[in-house]
C-alpha cells in the first residue's frame, strides 16, 4: 500500500531549488529552469521539513529523526550520509547554513527542541555529524520557534520561543537565550501572546555594547503585533524596544528580505504590508564632554524649529545645528556672565529671530540677515523677557530692576522705561492693555502697557510674602495666592477672598470653564465664573504632584506624582470632575519609574511620556487609551548617564529628542507611531471613463464603466448606476481598457475580450445583457501600458490594433529583463519603457520605431541599475535610475541632452534613489534617498546644493509641485512649502497609525482633496494665515478616485470615486464655504435637478447634516439639533405656483419662491441663520 502524499515541501540554496512533491524529489536549476527528478528511496509520511545547504546537502526532518542526504545532480541520486535519532518527538528545528569558506570547517548546524524539553545542537563537518551541545529541562512546555544570526558563523547566540511550563504565569509565552558552549540558558522575555520569531540583527549602541534586536510576531483576534525585544550581550539586560500594531489584520505572517532592510507582513485575505527593518530606534545626537559637565556647563533645554531649519541646544551658550542633516552650524556666545546658564530662550518664527537672555545680557540672532545683536548692561538685573505685539510689530519687554522696551534689533528707540531700583520685578503678567508685576517688596504694580506708566500700586491684604500672581483676562480678574486667594480686577480693585483647605497653592491655572489650584498632593477645581468650589481631584495612592498638563481639546488634566504603584499618569476630566483613566507602561521589564516629561501630539492624538529610566510610552489618546508603542533609551539604565529630563517633538518632520543634562538622543517619531505601509493582493477596483457618447454635455459630465465583485460590470451615468453583465470566468479580470472612441477591452490572463461600445450601450438601453464579445486568447496578459500596448507573462511587449484586430509589433525582452517603469507621452504617441538592467526603450507608436538608451554607460554605475523614474516637465523628459543616474531628454525629438551622476550624494553604497523631481521654472532638482528624510535641493544648472529640507518620514515619500506650492508628503502628512522661496509654510497631519494617504489633488492653490485607504477629506489651507480648515470627511474603504472637476470661475468642485462597489459623487460649492466662514455660519448647498417635488424631497435627504470640525482636525462632528436649524429656499423657474401641492409644502422650513433670476440668487446668503439654498429646474 502506497503511503499517503504530504503537502509539497520546498527549499533552496543559491541557484538550486529542491521540492518534495507527490512522494518524489525534484531539483530545479534557477539558471536554466531545468527540472530533474532525483531518485529518493526513503520517503515516508512523517517528513515535516526539508532544508538545502551548501554542496547540495539536503537535510530532512521527520518526527523523531534528522537525515542528511548528498544530492548527486549528475546521476540524479539522493544518498543518505548521516542520521540523528531523537529520544522524543522533535517539536521545532532550524538549520544554520554556513558559507563555504575554508576557515569554517563545519558545513551547517541543526538546532532542535524536542518534546522532553531538551535543546540539542548538531554540528555537521566534512567528516562527522555529531551532538555538539545539549541542555535539558528547559522551562518550556512546548517549543514554537528558533532563530539566530544566519549570516555570521562566529555568532554564538540562539533564541528559542515557547510556552512556559508554569501554568499560573500571566505571560505564558517565553523566549530563552542559549549560548554555544554554555550549559546554562538566559531568560530573555515573556509576553501574553506569540507565534514566531524573526531572524535577529545586531548593532552596537553608543557605549559599544553588542545589542541583539529580536522581533516576535503576536497574532490576536482583532490585530497583529510585531514586538521588538533587545538583548544586551555584555550585561545580559533586555528591554521591550518597539511595537508595531496592525489593526484588523489577523493571522499574519512576516517575511524579512535577504538584506534585512525590510519586513513584509501578509495574511490570507490579500493584505501586504511593508516596513523598514528597524534595528536601533534611536541614536546619540549630542554629548557633553565629562569636563564640561563637571564644571556645570550642562544642557538646560533643547528647542527645534523647522521653519528656521535648526536645533538649539541651550547651555551657557546656544549651540545651533541643522535640523535636516544634524550638522553643526554655529554657537551664540555671551560676552559677560559666561559661567552662568541661559535663563530664557524664545523663538520668533514669523520674524526668523531667536532671543536668549542672562542676568545682564540679551542676545538676538536674526536668520534673515544673519546678524547677531546684543543688549548688555551690568547695572541691569534681568528677571525675564516677554514678546509683546505693539503697533503691528513685535516688541521685547524686559523686566527686572527696571522695565524697558526694545525692538527686534535690541534698541530702545522709544526710550520708554520705568525704574524700580533698588527694587526689582520678581514676576510679571501681561493682560492685553497692562503689565502687572509683583515687586521684591511684595507690592503689586499695574502699568499701562504702551507707555509703561504706573496705573495702580497696592499690597496684599492678608497673604504672606511668598504669594504668586495670575490673571484671567476674560473675567477681568487678578489673583494673588498662597494658601488662599485674593481676587482683584485688572485695575487693582479688591473683590473677594477665596479660601480652600488643601494646603499651599503651588500653581493657579486658568482653563476653559475652570480654575485649577495645584497643591502638593491635590487639585482643587473652582468655577471660573462664580469661583465656587466644585471639588477636589487626587490620583490613587496619593503622593506628591510633580507636574500637571492640560489637554484643551478634551478639557482633561493629566497629573504625574512621585508614587507609581497604581499609575504613572492620572487623567481627570474637568467636565465631569472624575478620573477618566490612569496610564502606566505595560512593559514592566523596562523598569517603570517616575515620569520626567510628556508631550501631546494633538494632530496624531498621541500622548507620550518619558520616565526617569529612559522609557518613552506612547498612548493612542482616544477611547480606551491604548498603549501603542514603547521606546527604550537603554543608556539611561547603564548608570553612566544622568536621568533624562526632557522630551521634545518637531511635528513638521517628526523628530523626537530625548535628553538629560548631558546627552541628547534622536528618534524618528514617524516610524515609532506608524503601522505597516499598506499594499494589497486583492483584485483591484477597475474603471474606465467613456467619452464616445457625450453630446453637448457640460464640462463636468462623465460616464464610467466599472468593475464590481465576481467580474460584474456596471455603468455609471450622472448619479445613476446600472448593472451591465457578469463575465463568467474562473479567472479574475486583470484590467479594463477604453480604446479610441468605440472599443471597450476586458483583459484576463488567458484571454482578451473586445466589445463594441456603441452596441454595448444600445443593448443596455434595450435591456439586453447577453453580449458576445470578440475573443483573443493568443497571449498571456499581464497589464496594459497604454491603450494599444500590453505586457505578457512570457516577457513580451505587444503593440496591438484592437480596431482591426491584428498585431502591429512585438518586442521580446531578454530572460532577465524586468519592466520597472513606463511613461506615455500622449501628445507625441511615444511610450517610454524602463528596465532593471538600465535600459530605456523609446517606442514610437506611429512609425513603430525603437530607440534604446542605456544608463549603464556612466562610470561607477552598478551592473544592474533599475530605470525607476520617468517623468516630464514643461520642456524636458527626465529619466533616472535607482543608482542616481539622471538623463535629460528633449521633448520634441526625444533625444538625450545631458547626463548627471549623483552617486556622490549617497551616504553609503547600499542606498538607492527614492524620490526625484524637477522644478524647471526655478531650475531646482529635488532628490531623496531610501530610508532618509532629507530632501537635497540642488541647482539644476551646476548641480550645486541650495539647501537641505525634509520629508515628514523616511519612506514612501512623494513630491507635488503646483503653480506656487512645493509639497513634500508621505503616507500621513503634507509639508507645504513656497515653490519660489522654498520656505516652509504649514503641515496637514493625519493619524499615522490608523490610515495611509494614497493621493492628493490641489485646486486653486488652497483646496486639498486627500484620499486615504479608509476615507477621503477636503481641506482648505489659507496661504496668508496658514490656517487649516477641514470641510468634509467621508469614510470610504479602498477609495479610488475616478474623476475630479473644478471650475475656477464658479469655484465648484465635483469628485467622483469608487469604493467597495459604491460610487461616491461629491459636489462642493466653495463660494458657500467661504461665505459661511465670513459670517461664522455653517451652511452647505446642493444644486438639485428634479422634475417634481417628491423627487426633490428625496434629493434633499442626501444633504449631509451640519458639522463642526474638531480642534485637532481629525474628524467632523455633527452639530447638535442641526435639523432644526436647516431651512430650504426653493427657486422655481416660473411664476405660477398653482400646481404646487400646499399639503406637501406645509413644512415651515421650506420656502417656495417664484423667480426668473434664481441663477443670481443661488449664491446669495439667506436671511436665515443656517439656510440651505436649493434650486429646482423645470
Amino acid at each position: 500500500m502506497n503511503p499517503q502524499p504530504i503537502a509539497p515541501l520546498i527549499t533552496d540554496y543559491q541557484s538550486i531549488v529542491v521540492t518534495l512533491f507527490d512522494q518524489s524529489l525534484y531539483a530545479i536549476s534557477q539558471n536554466d529552469y531545468l527540472i530533474q527528478k532525483i531518485s529518493f528511496q526513503n520517503y515516508s509520511t512523517d517528513i515535516v521539513q526539508i532544508s538545502l545547504t551548501q554542496n547540495n546537502i539536503l537535510i530532512i526532518q521527520k518526527n523523531f529523526i534528522i537525515e542528511v542526504y548528498q544530492l548527486d545532480l549528475v546521476n540524479k541520486i539522493a544518498q543518505l550520509t548521516d542520521k540523528y535519532n531523537s529520544a522524543t518527538q522533535i517539536q521545532i528545528w532550524k538549520v544554520k547554513k554556513y558559507f563555504p569558506q575554508p576557515q569554517y570547517p563545519q558545513l551547517f548546524e541543526v538546532y532542535i527542541f524536542s518534546q522532553d524539553t531538551t535543546f540539542t545542537l548538531l554540528k555537521k563537518t566534512a567528516n562527522s555529524f555529531t551532538v555538539f551541545q545539549q541542555i535539558q529541562n528547559l522551562p518550556l512546555a512546548k517549543g514554537l520557534d528558533i532563530t539566530f544570526i544566519q549570516n555570521n558563523p562566529l555568532d554564538n547566540y540562539i533564541f528559542i520561543l515557547g510556552i512556559t511550563n508554569q501554568q499560573t504565569a500571566t505571560l505564558p509565552y517565553q523566549c530563552l537565550v542559549i549560548q554555544k558552549n554554555s550549559p546554562n540558558f538566559i531568560q530573555f522575555f515573556s509576553v501574553s501572546s506569540a507565534q514566531s520569531l524573526i531572524q535577529p540583527v545586531t548593532f552596537y549602541d553608543s557605549q559599544n555594547n553588542l545589542i541583539y534586536n529580536v522581533k516576535v510576531v503576536q497574532n490576536l483576534s482583532f490585530m497583529s503585533i510585531l514586538g521588538t525585544q533587545t538583548f544586551n550581550s555584555v550585561d545580559l539586560s533586555n528591554y521591550q524596544d518597539d511595537t508595531t500594531l496592525l489593526f484588523n489584520i489577523q493571522g499574519s505572517n512576516q517575511l524579512v528580505t535577504e538584506d534585512q532592510n525590510f519586513i513584509y507582513v501578509y495574511d490570507q485575505q490579500g493584505f501586504i504590508g511593508l516596513n523598514p527593518y528597524k534595528t536601533n530606534f534611536y541614536s546619540q545626537f549630542y554629548n557633553i564632554s565629562q569636563s564640561d559637565f563637571s564644571s556645570g556647563d550642562n544642557i538646560t533645554d533643547v528647542k527645534m524649529s523647522y521653519t528656521l531649519n535648526r536645533y538649539f541646544i541651550i547651555r551657557r551658550s546656544i549651540y545651533i545645528f541643522n535640523i535636516n542633516d544634524n550638522s553643526f552650524l554655529e554657537t551664540v556666545q555671551f560676552e559677560i556672565n559666561t559661567s552662568a546658564q541661559v535663563n530664557q530662550f524664545i523663538i520668533l518664527e514669523s520674524e526668523q529671530v531667536v532671543i536668549a537672555s542672562k542676568i545682564n545680557i540679551i542676545k538676538l540672532k536674526n536668520f534673515q540677515t544673519n546678524q547677531t545683536s546684543t543688549f548688555m548692561d551690568s547695572t541691569y538685573t534681568i528677571t525675564s523677557i516677554q514678546i509683546t505685539p505693539l503697533q503691528s510689530q513685535n516688541m521685547i519687554t524686559v523686566y527686572g530692576n527696571r522695565i524697558i522696551r526694545l525692538n527686534l534689533n535690541l534698541l530702545n528707540q522709544e526710550n520708554i522705561s520705568i525704574n524700580f531700583d533698588p527694587l526689582y520685578a520678581t514676576y510679571c503678567q501681561f493682560p492685553p492693555q497692562n503689565i502687572i508685576c509683583k515687586l521684591s517688596n511684595n507690592q503689586v504694580t499695574i502699568l499701562e502697557l504702551k507707555k509703561l506708566t504706573v496705573v495702580q500700586q497696592f499690597a496684599s491684604k492678608n497673604l504672606i510674602s511668598s504669594f504668586l500672581i495670575q490673571i484671567d483676562s476674560l473675567q477681568n480678574r487678578l489673583f494673588l495666592y498662597t494658601d488662599s486667594i485674593e481676587v482683584y480686577d485688572l485695575k487693582g480693585i479688591f473683590q473677594q477672598t477665596v479660601t480652600q483647605s488643601q494646603g499651599t497653592i503651588i500653581n493657579l491655572n486658568v482653563y476653559q470653564k475652570s480654575l485649577v489650584l495645584v497643591t502638593t498632593s491635590t487639585l482643587v477645581v473652582l468655577d471660573r465664573s462664580s469661583l465656587a468650589n466644585l471639588g477636589t481631584l487626587q490620583g490613587s495612592g496619593g503622593g506628591q504632584i510633580l507636574n500637571v498638563s492640560y489637554l484643551e481639546d478634551y478639557n482633561h488634566i493629566l497629573v504625574y506624582t512621585n508614587i507609581i504603584r497604581f499609575a504613572q499618569v492620572f487623567v481627570f476630566s474637568l467636565d465631569s470632575l472624575i478620573q477618566v483613566t490612569s496610564i502606566k507602561n505595560q512593559y514592566t521589564q523596562n523598569s517603570v519609574t517616575i515620569v520626567a516629561d510628556s508631550i501631546f501630539d494633538k494632530y496624531m492624538n498621541i500622548y507620550a511620556f518619558l520616565d526617569q529610566t529612559g522609557s518613552v510610552t506612547f498612548i493612542d489618546y482616544q477611547g480606551i487609551y491604548q498603549q501603542i508603542n514603547i521606546l527604550k533609551i537603554r543608556e539611561f539604565n547603564s548608570g553612566k548617564n544622568p536621568s533624562p529630563v526632557g522630551l521634545r517633538l518637531c511635528p513638521e518632520i517628526n523628530v523626537l529628542l530625548i535628553f538629560s543634562n548631558k546627552v541628547i538622543y534622536i528618534a524618528n517619531y514617524a516610524q515609532i507611531t506608524d503601522s505597516y505601509k499598506r499594499y494589497t493582493l486583492k483584485r483591484g477596483t477597475f474603471f474606465i471613463e467613456i467619452n464616445s457618447i457625450r453630446q453637448n454635455q457640460s464640462e463636468n459630465y462623465s460616464q464610467f464603466i466599472f468593475l464590481g465583485i465576481n467580474n460584474g460590470l456596471y455603468f455609471y451615468n450622472e448619479q445613476q448606476i446600472q448593472y451591465l453583465m457578469t463575465i463568467k470566468s474562473k479567472e479574475n479580470i486583470l484590467d479594463l481598457n477604453f480604446v479610441t472612441k468605440n472599443l471597450f477591452i476586458v483583459a484576463f490572463q488567458s484571454q482578451i475580450l473586445k466589445y463594441d461600445l456603441t452596441s454595448f450601450i444600445q443593448n443596455l438601453v434595450e435591456g439586453i445583457q447577453n453580449i458576445n464579445p470578440s475573443v483573443n486568447n493568443r497571449y498571456k496578459f499581464v497589464q496594459f501600458l497604454c491603450s494599444s500596448v500590453f505586457l505578457t507573462l512570457d516577457q513580451k511587449l505587444i503593440h496591438y490594433n484592437f480596431q482591426q484586430d491584428y498585431q502591429l509589433n512585438e518586442i521580446k525582452l531578454n530572460q532577465y529583463q524586468r519592466l520597472t517603469s513606463y511613461y506615455m507621452l500622449t501628445t507625441q504617441q511615444i511610450l517610454l519603457l524602463g528596465f532593471n538592467d538600465g535600459t530605456l526603450i523609446i517606442y514610437n507608436l506611429q512609425d513603430l520605431a525603437l530607440n534604446y538608451l542605456s544608463l549603464q554607460l556612466i562610470s561607477g554605475a552598478t551592473l544592474y541599475d533599475d530605470v525607476h523614474f520617468i517623468f516630464e516637465t514643461e520642456s524636458f523628459i527626465w529619466v533616472a535610475s535607482l543608482n542616481s543616474q539622471v538623463v535629460c531628454l528633449s521633448k520634441n525629438k526625444i533625444q538625450e541632452l545631458s547626463r548627471f551622476n549623483f552617486v556622490k550624494l549617497m551616504s553609503n553604497n547600499s542606498q538607492t534613489l527614492g524620490v526625484i523631481q524637477i522644478d524647471e521654472l526655478n531650475s531646482v532638482i529635488f532628490m531623496n534617498f531610501f530610508k532618509e528624510k532629507i530632501v537635497r535641493c540642488l541647482k539644476l544648472s551646476n548641480q550645486q546644493p541650495l539647501i537641505n529640507l525634509s520629508f515628514p518620514d523616511s519612506q514612501k515619500n512623494r513630491i507635488l509641485i503646483t503653480k506656487t506650492l512645493l509639497i513634500f508628503y508621505s503616507t500621513f502628512q503634507l509639508n507645504i512649502h513656497s515653490r519660489n522661496s522654498l520656505k516652509f509654510m504649514t503641515s496637514i497631519r493625519r493619524q499615522n497609525l490608523q490610515d495611509q494617504i494614497i493621493s492628493i489633488n490641489i485646486f486653486d492653490e488652497k483646496y486639498y482633496f486627500i484620499v486615504s485607504f479608509h476615507k477621503f477629506e477636503l481641506f482648505k489651507v489659507d496661504q496668508n494665515t496658514q490656517k487649516i480648515t477641514l470641510f468634509d470627511q467621508v469614510s470610504a474603504q479602498s477609495f479610488k478616485l475616478m474623476k475630479v472637476f473644478y471650475n475656477e470661475t464658479s469655484q465648484f468642485l465635483r469628485v467622483i470615486g469608487l469604493s467597495n462597489n459604491q460610487i461616491f459623487d461629491q459636489q462642493y460649492s466653495m463660494i458657500f464655504y467661504e461665505l459661511q466662514k465670513s459670517f461664522n455660519q455653517i451652511q452647505c448647498s446642493i444644486n438639485i435637478k428634479d422634475q417634481n417635488f417628491i423627487q426633490m424631497q428625496n434629493s434633499i435627504g442626501l444633504i449631509i447634516p451640519l458639522q463642526n470640525q474638531l480642534p485637532n482636525l481629525l474628524s467632523l462632528q455633527e452639530q447638535p439639533n442641526s435639523a432644526s436649524n436647516t431651512f430650504m429656499t426653493i427657486y422655481l423657474n416660473q411664476q405660477n405656483l398653482k400646481e404646487i401641492n400646499i399639503e406637501a409644502t406645509s413644512n415651515s422650513q421650506i420656502t417656495i419662491v417664484p423667480s426668473q433670476v434664481y441663477q443670481t440668487k443661488i449664491y446669495m446668503i439667506s436671511k436665515y441663520k443656517f439656510q440651505i439654498m436649493i434650486m429646482q429646474q423645470s
